[in-house]
C-alpha cells in the first residue's frame, strides 16, 4: 500500500498502471481521455486496474462506483478522496 503519496503521484503511478494494462504509451493516457473511447478498454480491463487500485493504494472500490471510473482523472479523483476518508 503506499501512503503519504500526494496527487501527482498518485495520478504518476496510475498513469503508467493504465498504460501497462492497455499496452499503451503513458504519454497517450491524459487526465481526460476515455479509456473505453480512445484505447478499446472492456470491463475486465476495469476490473484488473481496480485490483491494482486495492493493492497498490489500499482503497477498495465499491461495485456501484465502477461504472464512475472512465478516465485517468476519475481514476485519480476516486483514489484521493477515498485516501483521505481513510485519514
Amino acid at each position: 500500500m503506499t501512503s503519504g503519496m500526494n496527487e501527482g503521484g498518485i495520478e504518476q503511478k496510475m498513469r503508467a498502471m493504465i498504460a501497462g494494462q492497455l499496452e499503451v504509451e503513458p504519454a497517450l493516457v491524459t487526465r481526460e481521455v476515455s479509456l473505453f473511447t480512445e484505447f478499446k478498454t472492456d470491463s475486465l480491463d476495469i476490473l484488473d486496474l481496480v485490483m491494482g487500485v486495492q493493492r497498490e493504494f489500499g482503497v477498495k472500490v465499491r461495485e456501484e462506483d465502477l461504472e464512475t471510473l472512465r478516465t485517468l482523472g476519475d481514476f485519480v479523483n476516486y483514489i484521493t478522496a477515498n485516501l483521505a476518508a481513510w485519514k
